[in-house]
C-alpha cells in the first residue's frame, strides 16, 4: 500500500469521523432540554471501559470536557 493509498483511506475516515462528531455533539445540545445535570460520571465510565486504547480514551474524555463546557453556555 502506497502512501497516497494511505493518506486517501484516513481522509475516508476522517470524513466519517468529522460527520459522527458533529452528530454526536447535536445530539448532546439536545439533552440540555431534557436534564439538570448534564454530567454523568457513571455514563463517562461506561464509554470508556468500551475502550481499549489510551489514544481513543483521551480523546473520548476531549469528548466529554468538549461537550459538558459548551452545554453550560
Amino acid at each position: 500500500m502506497s502512501m497516497k493509498d494511505i493518506r486517501t483511506d484516513i481522509d475516508t475516515i476522517d470524513d466519517v469521523v468529522i460527520k459522527l462528531l458533529e452528530d454526536r455533539f447535536a445530539l448532546v445540545a439536545k439533552l440540555k432540554d431534557h436534564k439538570k445535570n448534564l454530567t454523568d460520571k457513571n455514563r463517562e465510565k461506561q464509554i470508556l471501559s468500551k475502550i481499549g486504547s489510551e489514544y481513543v480514551r483521551d480523546v473520548y474524555e476531549a469528548i466529554f470536557n468538549i461537550s459538558k463546557k459548551s452545554l453550560s453556555n
